[in-house]
């Protein structure tokens, strides 16, 4: 998956947009493994709160729930792995879990959004919808497909592209607050922190 895109990227690039930039050099940090060890933890613990209700929840009966699936667009060519997503008889519904998030963001939804191309690729189904499920109540947050939905993904896509192809730092709009909380705080130094 060497000229692919990782998914997380859609979510980052949102966050702040040199971190796609240094991903997508190389350029690691040692503190990634641990927010991702974390997050992985927590997946797990409220995946096996959620698996008797989610389903009712959402009002899919006859659904069948895959977990941390590895996936992947030949059409889009990007890849990551999904969180957990529903399969019915026609149709797929991704659905993305975030720890520690108080609100949705539009790079959540983007995230989401790929995951649904992906898996609409993968298993010839329909992607029409999926969630979000944040904070520690896992609230649920509907995400259903557009045109105009479709339109921004495929623009943000571009855009990435031509965000890893700089030869130059790009600039950042991240608060002092997202600055704070970012792996590659020590590569900013442009930063006032």
């Amino acid at each position: 998956m060497e000229d692919y895109l990782p998914i997380s990227f859609f979510r980052e690039f949102f966050f702040c947009k040199r971190i796609p930039y240094f991903y997508f050099r190389n350029i690691n940090n040692e503190s990634k493994a641990l927010f991702y060890k974390q997050g992985v933890e927590f997946q797990i613990e409220k995946i096996k709160n959620l698996k008797k209700r989610l389903i009712k929840n959402l009002n899919f009966p006859d659904g069948k729930l895959y977990y941390n699936k590895n996936v992947f667009s030949n059409n889009y060519k990007i890849y990551g792995i999904c969180d957990l997503f529903i399969e019915t008889t026609d149709n797929i519904y991704p659905v993305e879990i975030k720890i520690l998030t108080k609100r949705v963001r539009k790079g959540h939804i983007f995230q989401v959004y790929a995951y649904g191309l992906c898996l609409e690729e993968m298993l010839n189904k329909t992607f029409n919808k999926g969630f979000l499920l944040y904070g520690k109540r896992a609230k649920i947050y509907y995400i259903e497909r557009n045109k105009e939905l479709d339109e921004e993904f495929k623009n943000i896509y571009n855009k990435i592209l031509e965000l890893i192809c700089m030869n130059y730092l790009p600039s950042s709009s991240a608060t002092i607050h997202q600055c704070a909380q970012c792996e590659f705080l020590n590569l900013c130094n442009d930063r006032n922190i």
